[in-house]
C-alpha cells in the first residue's frame, strides 16, 4: 500500500512539473526521462516527434541522421525542416539537406530564412557557391530578409568554391 501511495504522488507530482522531497526509499524519475505531459514512455513504444527532433539535433553520425529521418517521416513545419537539414549537414551529407529543400518547396511548404540559411550552408559545404548565390537572389525575390548568418553562408560557400572576388 505505501509503494502505490508514493507511486501515486510521484505521477502527481510529475504532471505538475514540481520536484518535492522524496518519502523514504522511493527513486524518482527526472522530469527530462518522461514525455510531454509527464507520462513516462513505455517499454517499446516508439519514440515521440518531439524525442526525435531532440536526438536528430545531436546527431552526427549519417547512418543515425538517416534512421532518425526514417522514424520522424515528412518533417510537418519549417522549423522540423531546418532540424532536419541542419541534421544532415552535421553528419557531412549536404546534398541530403538540398534535396530536403526542394522537397519542402514541392510539398507546398513556404520556406523561411533559416530554412534559407540552412540551403545555403550546405551549398558552401558541397562547394556549389552559384547555388548558394541563386537562393539568396530567390530571397531577396520573395522578400525575406537574409540575416548576418545568411551572408556568412554564403561568402564561406564562395570561398571554397574558389569565388574569393564574388565573396567580396
Amino acid at each position: 500500500a505505501g509503494a502505490s501511495r508514493a507511486a501515486g504522488l510521484v505521477a502527481l507530482h510529475a504532471r505538475r512539473r514540481v520536484r518535492p522531497r522524496a518519502p523514504a526509499g522511493v527513486a524518482w524519475v527526472p522530469l527530462s526521462t518522461t514525455r510531454e505531459g509527464g507520462s513516462r514512455p513505455r517499454a517499446g513504444s516508439p519514440p515521440s516527434r518531439r524525442e526525435l527532433l531532440g536526438r536528430l539535433k545531436e546527431s552526427r553520425d549519417a547512418d543515425r541522421v538517416a534512421d532518425l529521418v526514417r522514424q520522424l517521416g515528412r518533417p510537418a513545419s519549417t522549423k522540423e525542416y531546418v532540424i532536419v537539414m541542419s541534421s544532415w549537414i552535421r553528419a557531412r551529407r549536404a546534398h541530403e539537406a538540398l534535396e530536403l529543400f526542394g522537397a519542402m518547396k514541392s510539398h507546398g511548404v513556404d520556406p523561411n530564412v533559416f530554412c534559407y540559411s540552412a540551403a545555403i550552408t550546405a551549398c558552401g559545404k558541397s562547394r556549389h557557391w552559384e547555388e548558394a548565390l541563386e537562393l539568396l537572389h530567390e530571397m531577396q525575390i520573395r522578400g525575406i530578409e537574409p540575416t548576418v548568418i545568411t551572408y556568412n553562408a554564403v561568402i564561406s560557400a564562395c570561398a571554397k568554391g574558389g569565388q574569393w572576388e564574388t565573396a567580396l
